[in-house]
């Protein structure tokens, strides 16, 4: 298995301050100053980008060469200097460091780490979060309510940029028609109470964010959070013609607490579709409050417009209400939950030409009425092949006989390395 880029970014000018409380900025790099920024600087391993505002975006090169098989190693140095626009500091060393794993490290337990390590996925920043009401909102933002009086953050058309080191909680964000966000990295998505909000994240029809990483969408730890994290599949058209909202990759979120869906998928209007990778899914349902026997429909990925395919890779997809801490998780659920679910949009027809889950972990509940994965073809027209390799799925214990997975065959094109998640045996095609 190749190794990702991992990019990662930080801040020289992270706790510096002048006495006179004028803004500083970065002055020299390696004894020079720069013709134009960002000044690229070669190291040993990878490249540094450093930024006048002292932000610098590390790339390790994504080989395998280019990372530590195990323990540390220096990945490279460089010397800055620090100016307030009159005086200028003297040289400060930036030393990168590179942190390593074995590289024959189970694939098992790589997406295991998912869960167990709060370091692969989640928000990662150690900046202080700004918080909309305390700090301004970027141009072409802005905060309003719904009809019921719940808070919204509007992201207009004339928003230009990325959105990095926000609280959103207690808020719902949506990407207006014809708004276009480049990056939406290290916010916090969700809310304090328990069912206040709707939805966390969601994206009009003509909206697009490019990319989705390091946030977290977490609900309250009692009675369950929002019916969605992330979109409300929200289609235009139909047939070949559909046009869906996009969030075009989602990667390294955690989704934690939450009563129903976690990504309602969209897919992406562009020829590669959309990618979601490295992802955990919370012990999900935490149960609502409800009484026994009115248990949620919890999905972890729905997909219900996927216009181009969706790639699901990397992914530790939780569905455990035992282990979930709420005040009853420790009912059964007996309502269908499932870690990937593919369904028709009761009100369109639609276009799904393909759905590509590897290298994941569906750990369902074993005493549920619950799938790894409902795929809902019947007669649909325009429903692509579903493609499943290198997939461990948990199986009900008290029930030998049930599917591991209930797919619609038809569309099913590939089952290749599919394994129990509990026993690491072969589980053999669904007929």
């Amino acid at each position: 298995m190749t190794r990702y880029t991992e990019k990662k970014k930080v801040n020289l000018l992270d706790g510096a301050q002048d006495r006179e409380g004028d803004p500083v900025t970065i002055r020299r790099i390696n004894g020079e100053i720069p013709d134009s920024w960002p000044k690229m600087v070669s190291l040993s391993v990878g490249e540094a980008e450093v930024s006048q505002d002292g932000t610098v975006l590390y790339d390790d090169g994504g080989t395998v060469d280019g990372h530590p098989a195990i323990g540390s190693i220096i990945g490279g140095a460089f010397t800055f200097t620090i100016w307030d626009g009159i005086e200028e500091s003297v040289p400060y060393n930036a030393t990168v460091q590179l942190n390593g794993e074995p590289l024959s490290l189970p694939l098992k337990q790589q997406i295991t780490l998912l869960r167990d390590d709060p370091s692969t996925c989640g928000r990662q920043s150690n900046k202080t979060l700004k918080v909309p009401g305390f700090d301004p909102l970027p141009r072409g933002m802005k905060e309003t309510k719904n009809k019921k009086g719940k808070p919204i953050l509007m992201i207009g058309k004339s928003f230009s940029g990325t959105l990095e080191d926000w609280d959103f909680r207690d808020r719902t964000v949506i990407v207006n028609n014809g708004a276009r966000v480049e990056r939406i990295a290290n916010c916090i998505f969700g809310e304090t109470l328990p069912l206040g909000l709707f939805g966390y994240l969601d994206v009009f029809t003509n909206g697009v964010v490019e990319v989705l990483e390091w946030c977290d969408f977490i609900g309250p730890r009692y009675f369950g959070g929002a019916d969605k994290a992330i979109g409300s599949a929200r289609v235009k058209g139909s047939g070949v013609d559909i046009k869906v909202p996009e969030i075009k990759v989602i990667r390294r979120c955690r989704f934690d607490g939450l009563s129903a869906d976690g990504i309602k998928a969209m897919g992406s209007n562009e020829a590669q579709g959309q990618l979601i990778e490295y992802c955990y899914f919370g012990p999900t349902p935490y149960i609502t409050g409800a009484p026994p026997g009115a248990d949620p429909h919890a999905d972890c990925i729905t997909i219900v417009a996927a216009k181009n395919g969706v790639k699901i890779r990397q992914c530790y997809m939780e569905m455990r209400p035992d282990r979930a801490n709420g005040p009853r998780a420790d009912i059964e659920v007996f309502k269908i939950v499932n870690a990937v679910r593919v369904v028709r949009n009761k009100r369109k027809d639609f276009v799904v030409d393909f759905v590509d889950v590897s290298e994941c972990i569906f750990d369902r509940a074993r005493n549920a009425r619950s799938h790894n994965m409902q795929i809902s073809g019947d007669d649909k027209p325009h429903f692509g092949p579903v493609f499943v390799r290198d997939v461990w799925m948990s199986h009900r214990q008290n029930n030998p006989d049930a599917e591991y997975i209930f797919p619609d065959t038809t569309y099913l094109a590939e089952w290749s390395n599919v394994r129990d998640l509990d026993t690491d045996k072969l589980i053999p095609r669904p007929v």
